[in-house]
C-alpha cells in the first residue's frame, strides 16, 4: 500500500515536469488516474483496514513482550 502511495507522489512530480499536451504526460496521467480509482476501490479500503488491524495488534504484542522483559530482569 506505501508502493501505491510512493508511486502516486512520483506520478505528481512527473507530470509537473512533462508538457500537458504530451503524450508522456497523457500516459503518466493514466496511470495517476488509475491508481486514484484503484485507492478509492472497496477492496482496497478493506485491506488497508486489514493492514491497519495488523499493525495494531503488532503493536499491542510487542508492547505485552517489553513490559513482559521488564519484570523478567
Amino acid at each position: 500500500m506505501d508502493g501505491v502511495n510512493e508511486r502516486l507522489a512520483q506520478l505528481a512530480a512527473q507530470l509537473d515536469q512533462v508538457p500537458e499536451d504530451s503524450a508522456q504526460y497523457q500516459a503518466l496521467a493514466e496511470e495517476y488516474n488509475h491508481l486514484k480509482d484503484l485507492k478509492r476501490s472497496p477492496e482496497y479500503q478493506e485491506k488497508k483496514r486489514e493492514s491497519k488491524t495488523l499493525r495494531n495488534k503488532l503493536f499491542h504484542i510487542k508492547r505485552m513482550v517489553s513490559d513482559y522483559d521488564k519484570l523478567r530482569g
